[in-house]
C-alpha cells in the first residue's frame, strides 16, 4: 500500500510540472551564446551535454549547485552542423535539436522531446515498472546477461505505463530490461535472486 501512495505521489508531482510549464528554457543570444534556464529539472545530478550529429559529446556541463537557475554557454567554437542540446536528471531527459551557422545558433523549440526515467522494483520475484510515457509508443524488452531478449511487449500509444511482471520462471542472475520510446532508450539493470 505505501509502495502504491508513493508511487501515485510522483506521478502526480511529474504530470503538475509538466502541466505547470516547468520545462527548462532556451534562449539564444546575438554573440552564438545561449542561457539555458533550469526551472524545476536543476535538482542532484543535472547534466548538460551537446552532441554533434554523430552522437558524440562535444560539451559537457554536470551542474554541481542545485541553487542554480540557469547558465550561459557561448558556442562558437562549435563548427556550422546540426546538434542536439540535452538536459537530464534523476526523472526525466530533453532532448532539444538546433544548428549553427557562420552568424548564429537557432533552436526549434517545437521540436524539444521530453522523456521520463522508468522506475523499476523488483520484490519477491515480481518486477514493478512505472513509467510516465505520454501517449507514445512503448516497447519494453527483457534481457539476460548475455544480452539476449527474453521478454517482449508492446504498448502503443501509453499515457502511463504499470505493469507487474512475475519473474518466478527465470533463473537466479542480472537481467536488463530496456525500455524504447520513439528514438529513445533507457535502460535498467536488476537481479533475480531466488
Amino acid at each position: 500500500m505505501k509502495r502504491t501512495i508513493a508511487v501515485m505521489t510522483f506521478l502526480i508531482f511529474m504530470i503538475s510540472n509538466i502541466q505547470a510549464g516547468n520545462m527548462p528554457k532556451i534562449e539564444t543570444l546575438s554573440d552564438k551564446s545561449i542561457s539555458v534556464f533550469f526551472e524545476s529539472w536543476n535538482r542532484k545530478g543535472l547534466i548538460l551535454q551537446i552532441r554533434n550529429e554523430t552522437g558524440d559529446n562535444v560539451f559537457v556541463d554536470r551542474i554541481k549547485n542545485s541553487k542554480t537557475i540557469g547558465k550561459t554557454y557561448n558556442l562558437k567554437n562549435l563548427e556550422a552542423g546540426n546538434y542536439t542540446l540535452i538536459l537530464r536528471n534523476e526523472t526525466s531527459i530533453m532532448k532539444t535539436p538546433f544548428t549553427v551557422d557562420i552568424r548564429e545558433v537557432s533552436f526549434e523549440s517545437t521540436n524539444s522531446n521530453t522523456f521520463h526515467n522508468p522506475t523499476i522494483s523488483v520484490i519477491d520475484n515480481k518486477l514493478e515498472l512505472n513509467l510516465l510515457s505520454l501517449n507514445r509508443d512503448v516497447n519494453i524488452l527483457i534481457e539476460n546477461a548475455q544480452g539476449e531478449v527474453i521478454f517482449q511487449e508492446a504498448n502503443p500509444k501509453a499515457r502511463n505505463v504499470q505493469k507487474v511482471y512475475n519473474l518466478n520462471k527465470l533463473e537466479t542472475g542480472i537481467y536488463t530490461m530496456v525500455i524504447k520510446q520513439e528514438g529513445h532508450l533507457s535502460r535498467k539493470t536488476f537481479e533475480i535472486s531466488h
